[in-house]
């Protein structure tokens, strides 16, 4: 296996004298969000769950690294062929820590290859930049997504259960549909609009109408609906939480942090391209109250 040929990453190049450190790093300047969750894992599980969620920032970067879809799919490739030189027990790449810290997890907590292989499946589609037809469709991209990233994570906190991986769907796929809302100011910004096509053109909302700001008030429209759809997912999952496995909740704090960002959605009346949406920053006290009381 030879090293990313679009780009070439060592530990010597970075500077970096421990890949562990440098991948919780990662993690923390990448997804920021999910950093914290990891707080609440028992520190025999961090590191794991650190080079599992390196790796999707990482696959979640290349659509809007690369200049043109031909290049990302190189990548996307690139990641499969060393997934399934892991899986081969042939290993990862020498001089790519996310890759050796990803080939490490992968073996020590049998991760799934499928669900692996469903997160790169899923960046694929993003390539060529268009939206999603309907919510439905925006819906099965956070199951590809969001969702077997939360249930790769259960693999390394060992939790297999059913219940436990329903309730972990619904919180993964209400982090992803706000996740989708919060970065539509950068989306835009790329020429790049990644909302249900229906509900654009319901509202009648063009990526040239936001640009100019003419369409923002009629995004608030869109984004309420998404938002609706957020919230059944919420409180599904709450519902639900009470069956989990307590193991689970550093997945399942997940939660928390979709809810304190609806809420500041919300307060902002749905405009995803107010100030307020986009500087927000979740703290850790939430996380560490519901951490604390063991439930959603």
């Amino acid at each position: 296996m030879t090293a990313d040929p679009l780009s070439p990453r060592t530990e010597a190049n970075a500077g970096i004298g421990d890949t562990s450190s440098y991948i919780a790093r990662e993690v923390r300047r990448h997804d920021r969000d999910r950093f914290l969750a990891t707080l609440f894992a028992p520190s025999a599980y961090r590191g794991d769950l650190w080079a599992l969620y390196a790796f999707n920032a990482e696959i979640a970067r290349i659509p809007e690294s690369v200049s043109e879809p031909a290049l990302g799919r190189i990548k996307v490739q690139w990641w499969r062929d060393v997934i399934g030189a892991i899986t081969d027990g042939r290993g990862a790449p020498a001089g790519h820590p996310i890759a050796q810290a990803l080939a490490a997890a992968m073996t020590a907590r049998s991760l799934t290859p499928q669900w692996l292989e469903d997160l790169l499946a899923g960046r694929d589609t993003e390539l060529d930049g268009g939206g999603f037809a309907d919510i439905a469709a925006m819906e099965r991209h956070a199951d590809m997504t969001s969702t077997r990233l939360a249930w790769l994570a259960l693999d390394v906190l060992q939790v297999s259960d059913a219940v436990s991986r329903d309730v972990a769907r619904h919180v993964a796929m209400s982090y992803a549909l706000l996740g989708m809302l919060r970065t539509v100011p950068f989306h835009v910004g790329g020429n790049r609009l990644m909302l249900p096509e229906d509900l654009l053109a319901s509202a009648g909302v063009t990526l040239a109408g936001l640009q100019s700001g003419q369409d923002r008030a009629a995004l608030c429209v869109v984004a309420e609906q998404i938002a609706a759809r957020v919230r059944h997912h919420l409180a599904l999952a709450k519902a639900l939480s009470r069956m989990a496995d307590p193991r689970a909740m550093p997945v399942l704090l997940w939660w928390t942090l979709a809810d304190r960002a609806l809420r500041v959605l919300a307060s902002a009346n749905h405009d995803v391209l107010h100030v307020r949406i986009m500087a927000y920053r979740p703290g850790v006290l939430p996380l560490l109250w519901r951490s604390w009381r063991g439930r959603l």
